[in-house]
């Protein structure tokens, strides 16, 4: 009887690398986009990527955008017939942001041509300044920030914070309000005779509420009245010169208006001589030099 040997073959595959499980923290506003394979490498490519059984793409390359994609298990799936798909996830979480920094010593106010324009500082750590909302173009960093701003008008700023894990927070915005000043005020000079009552200095304020003062000398250091009348309390025959300024609600002090008072003296009495004539004869004029 003769015997039929049938062969058999054993085929082995090579079963594929799915990689290795990671994890991935993300700053949730971070703009930049990171490749999810690098959490699971080495693996082999092929595979699918998947959210709750959602498929995300397919490929070894995942790339991950924390604005947009969720946090989750994202799993990388390799299939194989007729060996069983294999698998690695990478579990992705987001840092919680830091809070928008807290501004110390506001409001920040100046008036134009102050000798110091008050600096914007905040709490915190890693701060940021910024001159727009997009948050683009940084002017500055730590807890003050010198604006070197002059010109009236409010000049606005963002400064965010940045914790331990380089995640930027919410801005929070800051202004910087420098006044402008008011006008000087309106006066008029005054003029009387010596002898006579010496009227007061007046002027006129903006408005109502803007207060006035009076100083002696011109680099308005020496205050000697205040309100729109000043009794200067001279008497004596000279010129005496005033500058008065007006405050407005914003503490602004205006520019000077000179003022001045002239006493004038009064002229020598005439020199005349006396006259004496006879009955029914001429009489002469009296004269005086």
């Amino acid at each position: 009887i003769g015997v039929n040997n049938n062969p058999v073959i054993l085929t082995v595959n090579q079963q594929v690398n799915p990689g290795s499980n990671g994890v991935a923290d993300f700053c949730p506003n971070d703009p930049t986009g990171y490749d999810l394979s690098n959490y699971i490498l080495p693996a082999d490519n092929g595979g699918d990527w998947t959210l709750a059984s959602t498929l995300m793409t397919s490929g070894l390359s995942f790339i991950f955008d924390p604005q947009t994609n969720l946090a989750g298990v994202y799993t990388y799936t390799v299939v194989n017939a007729p060996c069983p798909a294999l698998s690695a996830t990478v579990t992705v979480s987001f840092f919680a942001l830091p809070a928008a920094p807290t501004l110390l010593n506001t409001p920040y106010e100046a008036c134009f041509g102050a000798l110091s324009i008050p600096d914007l500082t905040a709490i915190g750590t890693t701060l940021t300044w910024y001159s727009d909302a997009a948050l683009t173009n940084v002017v500055g960093n730590g807890s003050s920030f010198a604006t070197g701003e002059t010109a009236v008008g409010v000049h606005t700023y963002y400064v965010t914070k940045t914790d331990a894990n380089l995640c930027e927070g919410p801005s929070t915005t800051v202004t910087l309000e420098i006044f402008a000043l008011p006008a000087p005020p309106a006066a008029i000079d005054k003029n009387v005779c010596v002898g006579l009552p010496t009227p007061n200095l007046t002027a006129t304020g903006a408005t109502p509420t803007t207060t006035l003062t009076w100083y002696s000398d011109v680099a308005l250091t020496n205050v000697v009245g205040g309100g729109s009348s000043f009794a200067t309390g001279q008497t004596a025959p000279a010129v005496y010169t005033y500058y008065v300024t007006q405050t407005d609600v914003n503490l602004c002090e205006s520019n000077a208006t000179t003022v001045t008072l002239t006493i004038t003296a009064l002229p020598a009495a005439p020199i005349a001589a006396n006259q004496s004539a006879c009955a029914g004869g001429v009489i002469p004029p009296l004269t005086a030099i």
